[in-house]
Formats: structure tokens, sequence, C-alpha cells
């Protein structure tokens, strides 16, 4: 079974469905800063926006461990950067989309390795059962 394969099974569809709302979590704040952005003419934000949304997208599509750890650490910047500047916290939504795609990064490649290290087993015994 591929990564891909294994990643759609039925076994790994709370982990799937984890994984799939950080994403969309993240596309849905990409969207309300974007008009934010556009109705203030801050066009700065597009650099924020797309860290954002580029994160968001490895995440959803590859099961990126890096790029979720590189949004929550991303957004808890920012949410300190507007605790100190607006004395209010703002998009502490991200840092929770950052959190569970981290957890459930990282537990999805935990149990690909386990899945292969298994097979491998499997496959290396003479009578077809486990170690």
């Amino acid at each position: 079974m591929t990564k891909k394969e294994f990643y759609k099974s039925e076994d790994m569809k709370k982990i799937r469905t984890n994984i799939t709302t950080s994403a969309i979590i993240g596309y849905v704040c990409v969207l309300i800063s974007l008009f934010s952005a556009v109705k203030s003419e801050n066009y700065s934000a597009f650099i924020d926006l797309a860290i954002v949304l580029i994160t968001s997208l490895l995440i959803h599509l590859i099961q990126s461990r890096v790029a979720s750890i590189i949004l929550l650490v991303y957004s808890i910047i920012n949410l300190i950067y507007s605790i100190v500047v607006l004395h209010m916290p703002s998009g502490y939504l991200i840092v929770i989309a950052g959190i569970y795609a981290t957890i459930y990064t990282f537990i999805f490649h935990k149990a690909w390795k386990d899945y292969r290290k298994s097979s491998a087993s499997y496959s290396d015994s003479e009578d077809g059962t486990f170690d």
C-alpha cells in the first residue's frame, strides 16, 4: 500500500478529518483576512496570507509536518505581536489550526512508519506471519 492509499484508508479517518479540518480553518482565515486586507487597502498583508495559505495547502495535500510546525510558530508569533502592539489577541484561530495540524501530522507519520515497519516484518518472515 502506498502512503496515499494508507492515508485514504478507513483506519486513518480520524487523522484525515483532523488534518483536513486544520487546513480548512487556515483557508477560511485566509479568505476572511483577504477581504479585510482588500477593503482596508493593506496590500502588505498578502505576504502573511501567502504564508498561511501555502502552509495550509502543504498540510492538506501532503500532510507536511514541517509546514504544520511553520504554521504553528508563525501563528504564535503573530498572536504575541498583536497582543503587544494592539493590546488584544488576534489570529488565535490559526494557532488552534497549527496545534491540531502539528499533532495529527505527527500521528499520521508515526502510523505510516509503524505500518511500513510491520509490513516489512511480514514480508521478511518465511511463513507469512509477524515476528
